[in-house]
């Protein structure tokens, strides 16, 4: 899961309490937390676009499914 720091959406004391129940049930999982970045960081024509961090998020969503599809 890839989330901004001020995503007022879902904030990040709401995604940082879903890590230690996917712990417990030895569900894999990966939470980055994109500092210094708000909701819609990776839409490329809006004001709050952040080039790395969206490029970062892309990349790790991509391996995510590159993995998932190879364990169906």
């Amino acid at each position: 899961m890839q989330i901004a720091e001020f995503d007022q959406g879902i904030p990040v004391e709401s995604v940082n309490e879903f890590e230690t129940p996917l712990d417990d049930l030895d569900i894999p999982n990966e939470i980055h937390i994109y500092p210094g970045v708000d909701h819609g960081f990776a839409k490329p024509s809006g004001e709050r676009y952040a080039p790395d961090e969206s490029k970062d998020a892309w990349q790790k969503t991509i391996e995510f499914l590159d993995l998932n599809r190879k364990m169906s």
